[in-house]
């Protein structure tokens, strides 16, 4: 695949032909056991010909959406009911969404947060995840958000043997990027509790990216089913207080982050223009492109974007046959602590070839 020249395009390239009356929603204090709580984000279509929401992505299952189907005119009115169900996800919650419409060529995106106000719970229910042989924990995914590279970021995960007898602790950790170690005893008692501590080391050498792994748990020498999940994105090691600093900072916007190709022909490449923009007040850097199987990507860590310009990149998708509706991703990580991270999806269905 040829590489593009890295020319400076101008800043004219509009994200979403709908206008959102607010991008963000704080749902504040809620309660655990209190039920799902909902809003109702209103947005205009001002572009100039019907536009219809084709998908909607969340960042998490515990967040719905319901929207119309039909044609959003020309300065017409529409609306997307964000839903989320905070039963069983105490404590505070981010997530976000992303509106696609015009087979992606306008993209919004929307957030909602708020923090969730754990309900009382009997002693079974503090560890509601079984790993086999009576070892429970509290939690199945553990999150390290952004880990700055230099740092090393410790998070805990609770247990309980609720067998009858003691039983021997082993783990089995796949983990392509080689950042996370468990510390969990070797043996644990009957009844007992306790914590497993991980680490997410970046203070050796430098990861970018998605920092994913899975955990099983050989409790008494059989292998869990289960396993837990470790999530954390490789980023710069930002100031804790830059974003409320008021100091120049650089903003990413990547356009689109979803496209449909519709039905392909498999293992063909299909191509899509992907503008990527400066709207900050400083030079926007690439620190990392990440592909999924399948992808290919012509923008190379170390693009330099400057202040109100915009480059175009090209991705590459290639679909397996007989797969309906197969999402590929590429991420792109930038020097924007707003947001480091921008996720490119890329769907299509390839026929079966026969």
């Amino acid at each position: 695949m040829s590489l593009l020249l890295w020319g400076q395009v101008l800043f004219s390239q509009q994200t979403s032909a709908f206008e959102f009356k607010e991008s963000t929603w704080d749902f504040g204090r809620i309660k655990e056991d209190g039920g799902v709580v909902s809003h109702t984000f209103e947005f205009v279509n001002k572009g100039t010909k019907p536009m219809v929401i084709e998908t909607v992505f969340t960042s998490c299952g515990c967040t719905g959406t319901k929207y119309s189907k039909e044609p959003v005119m020309p300065g017409g009115k529409g609306s997307i009911t964000v839903v989320f169900s905070p039963l069983d996800r105490p404590g505070s919650f981010d997530k976000e969404l992303v509106i696609s419409s015009d087979k992606g060529n306008s993209v919004s995106e929307l957030r909602v947060m708020g923090f969730v106000v754990a309900k009382p719970r009997k002693a079974r229910e503090n560890y509601p995840y079984p790993f086999g042989n009576g070892l429970r924990l509290d939690n199945n995914i553990v999150y390290f958000n952004f880990v700055g590279q230099g740092t090393v970021v410790t998070r805990s995960v609770g247990y309980v043997n609720r067998s009858k007898k003691t039983v021997t602790l082993a783990v089995e950790i796949s983990d392509s990027n080689s950042v996370y170690a468990l510390y969990a005893p070797r043996t644990v008692m009957a009844g007992d509790s306790g914590v497993i501590n991980i680490r997410c080391d970046l203070s050796r050498r430098e990861v970018w990216g998605p920092l994913r792994a899975r955990v099983r748990f050989v409790v008494d020498g059989f292998t869990s089913d289960e396993s837990l999940l470790l999530s954390g994105i490789g980023t710069d090691n930002f100031p804790a207080n830059i974003l409320s600093a008021g100091v120049p900072l650089p903003k990413a916007v990547v356009s689109p982050l979803y496209y449909d190709f519709g039905t392909v022909v498999p293992a063909v490449a299909n191509k899509k223009k992907i503008v990527v923009r400066n709207d900050g007040d400083t030079p926007l850097t690439v620190r990392a492109v990440k592909t999924g199987d399948g992808v290919k990507c012509d923008l190379q860590a170390g693009t330099v974007i400057k202040p109100r310009k915009s480059i175009e990149i090209e991705v590459q998708a290639t679909f397996p046959a007989g797969q309906r509706g197969k999402v590929l991703t590429a991420y792109i990580v930038f020097n924007d602590p707003r947001r480091p991270m921008h996720e490119i999806r890329l769907l299509g269905t390839a026929s079966s070839g026969k």
